[in-house]
């Protein structure tokens, strides 16, 4: 269950990433 797993954790980080990415743009 291991590799299912891995997607779903990838789909969330991707998802963080493009919240996260203006405001670490702004900051660097």
């Amino acid at each position: 269950n291991a590799k299912p797993d891995i997607p779903l954790i990838e789909a969330r980080l991707e998802a963080l990433a493009k919240k996260w990415a203006p405001r670490t743009r702004r900051k660097a």
